[in-house]
């Protein structure tokens, strides 16, 4: 089986969706990581790329991957899983795997389910503090 070839980081279109659509909604209900040439207008990821509601972050600011530490998909990644949360732990799954596609992304490699027998779907969200 051939392996997909993977996008480099500097390239890496990242977009997300939460519940209620607005920036500032909690539960993240979808990731998609595209190669920055497929959202141009016309390409195939342009129809989830510019809809109203996606979050979009990467390749599309100038500071991308040029040493900052919010500019690169290892904190981008955090932000959905600490501020926002994952709507259940399939929308987790499914957000490591699209992150696995990034090359500088080994850490979202390892830890992507494979051939695993079927589990229930788990909703879990932070405790608030006590």
């Amino acid at each position: 089986m051939k392996r997909p070839k993977l996008i480099p980081a500097r390239d890496a279109a990242i977009c997300w969706f939460c519940e209620g659509g607005a920036a500032g909604a909690f539960a993240v209900t979808a990731v998609h990581v595209f190669h920055a040439r497929d959202i141009l207008p016309g390409g195939p990821a342009n129809s989830i790329w510019s809809r109203p509601d996606a979050i979009t972050h990467g390749c599309v600011f100038s500071d991308w991957m040029n040493g900052m530490p919010n500019m690169t998909p290892e904190w981008v990644f955090s932000e959905l899983m600490i501020f926002h949360g994952f709507a259940d732990s399939r929308v987790a799954e499914q957000a490591l795997a699209e992150f696995a596609k990034i090359d500088t992304c080994a850490w979202a490699r390892a830890m992507v389910p494979t051939d695993l027998p079927d589990r229930p779907q788990v909703h879990w969200r932070w405790a608030p503090p006590r």
